[in-house]
This record gives C-alpha cells, sequence and structure tokens, in this order.
C-alpha cells in the first residue's frame, strides 16, 4: 500500500486489489477513477493495457502520475490523470516490460520494484531487488542513470525514493540514513550524495531496547519524501516512529525531529506504517501514512511551528 499527494489530488495504490485509486481532494469519499481494472469494480491482476499487477509505488506531479507495477516489471506513466476515464486507462508511457498498448515504452529490466518518484522530465524508479535506482529523463535529452550500492561505500538497501525542487532522496534502511543529491540534473553513475542525513542519533531515544537493525530484524524499514525544503520520513516498526526536519541553505539539515506516530493517533501497536507524503505547496503541510492492517490512510497536520496534530 503507498499513497502520493499532489495540490488538492491524492492516489492511493490499493496492492491486494490490483489497482490505484484516485480522488480529486482528500475530502472525497469515493475514488473518481480507478487505474489497473477494467470495470470499476474489478480486483483481478493483468499485465495487459489497462491492468495491473500488484502495484506497490506510486507518485504524483501536479496531473501526472507513475505507478510501479510490481507483477508485471514495468513502470506506468499518464500524463493526464484528470481525463482518464472511470476505470480501464492505459498508459502513455511504459518502462520496462511493454503492455502491447498504444503507449509509448522505454526498455528496462527490473527485478523487484519498490518505489517510483516523478518530477518535470525526470522519473526515479527504485528496484530493491537489485539494489538500484534508476533515473530516467522522459523526454530523452540525457542518458539514463543507476545508482548503485557504490554511491553509498559498497552496502545499502534502498526502500524509497523522493524527488522535489530538483532534488533526489534514497531512504537506506540497512544504513539507517537518508541520501540526498542536490542537482538531479547533473547526476551520473557513481555519484557520492551531496548530504547523508544518519537518523539513528534522533530515533535512538524512542527506540525499545534494541537497537533498530533495519529489514534483518523484521522491521525498521525506512521511508522517506521531500516537499520543497521539507524532509517526512516514517520508520516502519510495530511502534511506528516519524522524522520530520527542513533543509537549511547550508550542507546540514535544521530542526530534526523524532516521535512517535502512535502519539497522534492513539492507534497502538497494531498499526502498520509504510510509506509517506507530503503537498508540493509552501505553508504548513499535511502527512499522508497509509495503515495497511485497517485498510485506511491516516493524515495530519504538520508546520515548523506548531507540533504535530490529527488532521
Amino acid at each position: 500500500m503507498a499513497v502520493a499527494f499532489s495540490g488538492e489530488r491524492l492516489a492511493v495504490c490499493d496492492t491486494g486489489n490490483n489497482r490505484v485509486l484516485l480522488y480529486r481532494s482528500v475530502q472525497d469519499s469515493s475514488a473518481s477513477t480507478v487505474i489497473g481494472q477494467l470495470s470499476p469494480h474489478g480486483c483481478g491482476a493483468g499485465s495487459g493495457p489497462g491492468q495491473l499487477d500488484r502495484p506497490s509505488g506510486v507518485a504524483l506531479d501536479g496531473s501526472r502520475l507513475a505507478v510501479c507495477d510490481v507483477g508485471s516489471g514495468r513502470v506506468l506513466v499518464y500524463e493526464d490523470v484528470g481525463r482518464l476515464p472511470a476505470a480501464g486507462a492505459t498508459a502513455d508511457l511504459v518502462v520496462g516490460a511493454w503492455d502491447g498498448g498504444a503507449g509509448r515504452h522505454l526498455a528496462a529490466s527490473f527485478s523487484s520494484l519498490t518505489d517510483v518518484a516523478l518530477e518535470g522530465e525526470y522519473l526515479a524508479v527504485l528496484d530493491r531487488g537489485s539494489s538500484r535506482v534508476t533515473l530516467f529523463a522522459l523526454s530523452g535529452g540525457s542518458a539514463t542513470v543507476a545508482l548503485d550500492a557504490a554511491v553509498a561505500g559498497g552496502s545499502w538497501d534502498p526502500t524509497s525514493v523522493s524527488i522535489s525542487d530538483g532534488r533526489l532522496a534514497v531512504a537506506d534502511s540497512r544504513g539507517q540514513r537518508i541520501l540526498v543529491w542536490e542537482q538531479i540534473g547533473s547526476l551520473s553513475a557513481g555519484v557520492r550524495p551531496d548530504r547523508v542525513i544518519e537518523l539513528y542519533p534522533v530515533l535512538s531515544p524512542l527506540l525499545p531496547l534494541a537497537k533498530l537493525d533495519g529489514p534483518s530484524d523484521g522491521g525498521g524499514e525506512i521511508y522517506a519524501r521531500l516537499a520543497g525544503h521539507e524532509l517526512c520520513v516514517v520508520v516502519a516498526l510495530p511502534e511506528p516512529l516519524a522524522v520530520r526536519g527542513w533543509f537549511a541553505e547550508g550542507a546540514e539539515v535544521s530542526e530534526l525531529e523524532a516521535f512517535a506516530l502512535s502519539s497522534l493517533f492513539g492507534l497502538g501497536s497494531g498499526t502498520a506504517a509504510g510509506w509517506c507524503g507530503l503537498p508540493g505547496a509552501p505553508g504548513p503541510g499535511c502527512w499522508l501514512v497509509p495503515d495497511p492492517l485497517n485498510h485506511r490512510v491516516m493524515g495530519y497536520s504538520i508546520s515548523p511551528s506548531t507540533a504535530p496534530g490529527p488532521r
């Protein structure tokens, strides 16, 4: 389950039902568009045009949508979701395994797709199975760039990718850190990040006695989103944690703060937190955190000057 938010538009990746639900507003009670099914009430898996097979990641950039279609080994891009039919929409661009449709095709091979980010001409695809982030220039004006473990000193476990204002961020669960490249347009293969944000020092006061060691412990996976100068991180533990921060003009991140999501919602230890989303607009933000166990998306307001609170 994953979620993306742009302006008033909301996209929810309903993995178990092989679909992505689009809402015109976070206030809407029902989806206006169902992507991945040939009828609004369908839930079957498929790899043909208009179908999805276990979508795992979703990204919005204005009216543009990108979806990780894990079961089909591809990423689908829709140029204008406002014009899509209620169901059965076909992609304008297919990256990876071609679906035989009328959309444009970019050849690529993926092992286990996990997440996707989209901004302007750039599409970033995270293939966790290959421990690789691939950056595609959709205009074709620059070469495809692959970032692998070499950029993290030889070892990493990338679990999420995000782009905002030309800045690329990759969450590394193994290293308990966020890697940030400031200028996505000038990236080349093997280039080390401009910033490395270490999370353990700010998380440690909230952790149980056992140190957070990442997915090898069966938990502790890190998911991060950027929105302008804002950073949003969720750590998926039995008691999920969150970190918020703001990028300063210099080389560091200021005002890094950690807190327990259960303190906001009172959800207890049964909460399964995964992805998080932030709006691109300036001012007070809204974090959206999927709760797959309870089949819902939770949202709360947050701003630099006030404590987090329910929304």
